[in-house]
């Protein structure tokens, strides 16, 4: 019952192969198992995101329709967090498969951390994993590479990071902050100053992203422009625009 009425909400059951959500090569394991009972909603929001054509503006409704359902389901949203990191996270793959003509597949950090890589090892993306010791030994034992990343930013989790290989190294081309509501003054000297700890990566620079759900104060939008190449709000149209550079930056 809870399947169908997300399905009248959303739209029609699509077909699609598992590789899509799980990766080609990644054996049918226990967990994958216990996700099959979640598959159908998976899908039903892979389509949604996918009939979105890479508009920022279609995504982040994509987002509040499924936020306005829960307060109908559960009373509030309390609780159900990550969706708005989810949709961008898809998008960008499904952006980055079309583009430059690969399949993601996903590896291993630990038990309960996976990150994507290309099938022909170009691209890595990471979401919301810490750039430690641990994913440098996972990286190697997966792909046979290093990972280039900031000694001092090693706390850190940006929500999405995409590298590309160069010489056996993976290194970060885009850095992605997700945001759904505006920040307080206190947030935004944060991210500035994570920023700063995230970009000194052995004088590479990263494009530096920050992506709001929610409409954002002309004066808090041009301080973070000051620090951030894209600064993206829901009225802007430049998330199509972002994925090209980055886009670019892979080839």
């Amino acid at each position: 019952m809870f399947l169908e009425k997300i399905k009248s909400h959303l739209g029609p059951k699509i077909k699609r192969n598992e590789s899509q959500l799980f990766g080609d090569n990644l054996e049918l394991s226990k967990e994958n198992e216990k996700c099959e009972m979640f598959s159908e909603v998976f899908e039903i929001i892979d389509k949604k995101v996918g009939d979105c054509d890479f508009d920022f503006r279609k995504l982040k409704e994509v987002y509040f329709s499924w936020f306005k359902c829960l307060k109908m389901k559960a009373g509030t949203s309390a609780g159900f967090t990550g969706l708005a990191e989810y949709v961008i996270l898809r998008a960008i793959l499904l952006y980055f498969e079309q583009k430059l003509k690969i399949k993601f597949e996903i590896k291993s950090k630990s038990n309960d951390t996976r990150f994507f890589a290309s099938n022909d090892k170009h691209v890595l993306i990471t979401h919301s994993i810490s750039m430690d010791k641990n994913m440098e030994r996972a990286v190697d034992k997966e792909l046979g590479k290093k990972i280039e990343w900031n000694q001092g930013a090693r706390g850190l989790k940006p929500d999405i990071i995409i590298f590309k290989e160069s010489h056996e190294h993976y290194n970060p081309k885009a850095i992605i902050q997700i945001k759904v509501y505006a920040v307080s003054p206190s947030s935004i000297r944060k991210e500035i100053n994570n920023v700063k700890k995230m970009t000194e990566i052995r004088n590479k620079k990263p494009l530096l992203v920050i992506i709001f759900f929610s409409r954002l104060s002309n004066e808090n939008k041009e301080k973070l422009k000051e620090k951030f190449d894209y600064v993206i709000t829901p009225e802007s149209l430049n998330f199509g625009k972002m994925l090209q550079d980055v886009y670019n930056q892979l080839l």
